[in-house]
């Protein structure tokens, strides 16, 4: 049996909250789970026509201005049962790939200022992820204290921010500990 892509439940998961073209989805996508999973359009589109095909969802074409339309996909009876079945499923383990661990790995082979510039620049991008992850927590808290899905929402917020606050600690630590070596 081929197994199902991924991308097909973060589409249908996107329409299940609100009717939605393509663009919207892709603009959905961007922010709210776009710190932690991405679609493009080149993923988005195709699958909409796979999932149209499969009856999971419906579209309807809507006129924009004078002169332009957009297609609108409403998720089905089915797809949220097809949904909800991969909701209910174990989740599958992903392989990691971190190219900063990679050079580091290696690091020994360039200087120690090289090395010190690798964190350093991680450390200040971390720096400004969990500024922008706790501003997008209090954001989403205050303008959705009464959606159903907060508490869900707000968890993978969380999660990015200990992840972060947990990569910081690492970076110093290292930092710390490669001055002290030399």
């Amino acid at each position: 049996m081929k197994r199902k892509s991924k991308s097909r439940y973060a589409i249908l998961g996107m329409i299940s909250l609100k009717p939605m073209s393509g663009y919207e989805i892709k603009q959905s996508i961007e922010s709210s789970i776009g710190y932690f999973w991405q679609e493009s359009y080149g993923q988005i589109y195709p699958i909409l026509k796979e999932l149209h095909t499969e009856k999971l969802v419906t579209s309807k074409t809507r006129k924009v201005g004078k002169a332009n339309e957009k297609i609108v996909y409403r998720i089905t009876e089915k797809g949220e049962k097809e949904l909800t079945t991969w909701l209910e499923e174990q989740y599958e383990e992903e392989s990691y790939r971190n190219e900063l661990l990679l050079k580091l790995f290696f690091g020994k082979k360039v200087s120690l200022e090289k090395n010190l510039s690798q964190l350093a620049k991680r450390k200040k991008s971390i720096e400004q992820n969990i500024e922008h992850f706790e501003s997008l927590y209090q954001k989403t808290k205050e303008t959705l204290a009464k959606n159903k899905n907060l508490n869900y929402w707000l968890s993978t917020l969380e999660y990015g921010i200990e992840i972060k606050k947990a990569e910081l600690r690492w970076l110093s630590n290292t930092q710390k500990k490669f001055l002290e070596e030399n």
